[in-house]
């Protein structure tokens, strides 16, 4: 038995490395690296020195660890070791630093070199950079909201393809990320002399057409032309032949490339092909070929047209839809081949375009925008685009051109636009209506709200989701719960109900309570389908309110009214403490007090006074002055309108009250004179304590209408007072003409018996 030689020499082994560059090592187009299994580098190729940017004898006997991140190096490289020699391989994403200091990402694949004798001898990797890819994919992260507005439309679409391809000339098929036939046009169908058969396996797809590869081999799924195209590949013009169980093979040219989801990756495949059977049988392959390309570019209904890779980009072919997109001076001379790509744009967009081009020369990889803007001279109009550029590879996988493949979507954009204007519209016209309206669009899921909504609830953004958590709380007049499917809009939206005048109350954003009148109404579409709803809600609380004040109101002057005709014989002071609780009932504010005026002397007698607290009110009655007048002091022409029955209000923070005494804190005071005829009896002083209070002309009737009723009853008081001392006085008179009679007719007989004597 030979001996076990030690890892280090057998790595080292030159029948070993020699043996490695003997077969495609050095020539590989992908970046390949030795190392032991420390990490230490024995040999790379040339890819991998371009990749790097070092020199063979630079990196000779360096860890691998150089490439990497220096804080975290020994440890990716030991976990990385320890994976590939587990599980027999290693498989992920790499960041690393070339020399010039440019960071890199690339996909790695790292697997265990044995010796002779099967012992892991060091470690084989494979370094493919992607860092442009990832560029890609971060540029294209913008185009998700697209993608959603083009899924939307996509039942259309699929139709609309179809109806496409099976007018084309060549056979499409279409397939899923799994292999499955998704489609195959009629020309395809004819092609293969094979129906579709749907969710049929790839594998057992494979098996029943029987293709092989033009040396006679089986092909496999994995390198099927749909198989390829699945995987990210895009080729074309590759010949696969179906074999003729029952008639000739059929040779099919194939082109493929992979669909691409919003990340970039691969969600199934699109291949075209064409039978070539007849060609390669008049051995006119190449001919044929150029001849169909050049059939398949001219029946395309959107624009395709071939660069070549020179730094010139110079056009070699363009079909007619391409040359509809250019500027007029090219469109007038009928093609552009000939012309190079900074002749097509104006200086900023040619700029863009032309970095695109130079970015899928260097990289071999395609590149799609779906929203493009550019200026094609010598038009000055910015227009937009749906294009794509592919490479063109030959057999060794360089660059040999550029396709470019464009549709214009100026209307599409401006469309867009001008939907946009006619939301900001109708958003404007919304937001001046006093009505709260919100309109709910079951397709985009958002529900859109004016000004006055927003008022409404408080706290809510313009647009929101149909689903959002926002906390909507509300409850039937008779205190029951709202259950979620009784609010109108669900209503108008999942059963299409017509909802009208439904009065609620609700807890807005910031806990208020208020109550509001909904109506709503669904939005359908032109088939017939609840597409939306619309509901207009109107903020009533402050209606209610006033309904309710107004009935307390009516309440509190039917009781005025009532004791203004009862006769209940009780002391004016009782009777004015009633009338002013009731009017401080009336008015809603915190103080009433009255004030007799004395018709002779013009004396002011305080009556009662509602609202303070027993300390205050003692207070209060202490401050009042017996002797006060009604003349004394003051303003004589507000003395003048005061007795001609006009309502005073009183701003007592400014000239000539706030410099007296306010001991109460008032800072506006009420006084409604009391008339009767064309006299004032007294007045009712009301306030607010130290709120700020505006009184409304509704208020200042109310308080005037209060006062009217008041005098009534002050002179109804006065009346029964003076018919009580005149009917006192009567009773006297008569009692007095009593003891005069008994006087008189004992003085007669007192007067007589002398004279009689």
């Amino acid at each position: 038995m030979r001996p076990k030689p030690d890892r280090q020499s057998a790595i080292q082994s030159p029948d070993l490395l020699e043996g490695w560059r003997n077969q495609t090592f050095m020539a590989s187009r992908e970046a390949l690296v030795i190392t032991d299994v420390q990490g230490t580098i024995i040999d790379w190729n040339a890819a991998a020195e371009d990749l790097f940017g070092y020199a063979y004898a630079e990196i000779l006997g360096q860890p691998v660890a150089m490439f990497h991140d220096p804080h975290e190096a020994k440890k990716i490289v030991a976990s990385i070791t320890r994976q590939a020699i587990r599980d027999g391989f290693w498989e992920g994403e790499v960041s690393v630093i070339r020399k010039d200091g440019e960071m890199r990402i690339l996909t790695s694949r790292v697997s265990p070199l044995r010796d002779d004798q099967e012992n892991i001898a060091g470690l084989f990797g494979q370094y493919r950079d992607i860092t442009q890819l990832k560029i890609a994919d971060a540029e294209h992260a913008g185009l998700l909201q697209a993608e959603r507005q083009a899924r939307l439309n996509a039942e259309t679409a699929l139709d609309r393809m179809q109806a496409v391809l099976d007018v084309l000339p060549a056979g499409v098929a279409i397939y899923d990320e799994n292999g499955e036939l998704l489609s195959l046009n009629a020309v395809g169908q004819r092609m293969t002399q094979r129906p579709v058969r749907p969710g049929e396996p790839a594998d057992e797809r494979q098996t029943r057409y029987q293709m092989r590869q033009q040396d006679g081999r089986v092909m496999a799924e994995a390198i099927s032309p749909s198989g390829r195209a699945r995987r990210g590949e895009t080729f074309h013009d590759e010949e696969y032949i179906i074999d003729g169980s029952h008639g000739p093979d059929t040779y099919l040219l194939t082109s493929g490339a992979p669909l691409l989801n919003a990340q970039k990756e691969p969600s199934g495949a699109v291949v075209v092909f064409q039978d070539v059977t007849s060609l390669r049988a008049m051995e006119q392959m190449a001919q044929s070929q150029r001849a169909l390309a050049d059939a398949m570019i001219d029946s395309t209904p959107f624009g395709i047209a071939l660069f070549e890779v020179s730094d010139a980009f110079q056009c070699l072919r363009n079909n007619d839809p391409f040359l509809a997109l250019v500027g007029t001076t090219h469109r007038e001379r009928g093609t552009i081949v000939g012309t190079d790509l900074d002749d097509l744009f104006d200086a900023e967009s040619g700029a863009r375009v032309r970095a695109i081009y130079e970015q899928v020369r260097k990289t071999g990889q395609p590149i799609i925008l779906n929203e493009f803007p550019a200026v094609l001279r010598p038009d000055p109009t910015l227009r937009w685009y749906t294009w794509s550029l592919t490479p063109l590879l030959n057999e060794q996988g360089r660059v040999v051109g550029l396709i470019n493949s464009a549709t214009e979507i100026t209307e599409t954009i401006r469309g867009r636009e001008e939907l946009r204007e006619q939301a900001n519209r109708l958003q404007a016209v919304l937001d001046v209506l006093p009505v709260g309206v919100s309109i709910a669009d079951l397709r985009s899921g958002d529900i859109q709200t004016n000004a006055a909504f927003r008022e409404i609830w408080g706290d809510i953004p313009e647009v929101f989701p149909l689903q959002s958590e926002l906390n909507f709380q509300g409850q039937w007049p008779d205190g029951r719960t709202i259950a979620p499917d009784e609010w109108a809009m669900i209503r108008a939206l999942t059963k299409g109900e017509v909802v009208r005048s439904q009065e609620i109350e609700i807890v807005d954003m910031r806990g208020h309570h208020k109550t509001i009148l909904n109506t709503a109404a669904p939005i359908r579409g032109a088939d017939g389908q609840v597409t939306g709803a619309v509901v207009a809600e109107l903020d009533i609380t402050a209606r209610k309110e006033l309904e309710r004040r107004t009935q307390a109101t009516l309440d509190v002057l039917l009781a005025m009214a009532q004791s203004l005709g009862a006769v209940t014989g009780e002391p004016l002071p009782v009777v004015a403490h009633r009338i002013s609780e009731l009017t401080r009932q009336v008015l809603g504010c915190t103080r009433v007090s009255i004030t007799a005026i004395d018709a002779v002397t013009r004396t002011l007698h305080a009556v009662a006074v509602v609202g303070l607290t027993p300390e205050e009110e003692r207070d209060w009655w202490a401050m009042q002055n017996d002797d006060a007048r009604l003349d004394d002091g003051g303003d004589p022409e507000l003395l003048r309108r005061f007795l001609a029955g006009e309502i005073l209000i009183l701003n007592m923070g400014e000239p000539p009250y706030n410099t007296q005494p306010n001991p109460f804190g008032v800072t506006v005071m009420l006084l409604a004179p009391m008339r009767n005829d064309d006299h004032v009896v007294g007045f009712i002083s009301l306030d607010f304590s130290g709120a700020p209070h505006v009184f409304t002309p509704e208020e200042m009737e109310l308080a005037r209408g209060v006062a009217s009723l008041a005098a009534i009853i002050f002179e109804r008081e006065r009346l029964l007072e003076l018919r009580a001392a005149a009917e006192a006085q009567v009773l006297a008179m008569t009692q007095a003409n009593q003891q005069m009679d008994a006087f008189m007719s004992i003085a007669s007989h007192e007067l007589r018996t002398p004279i009689t004597s």
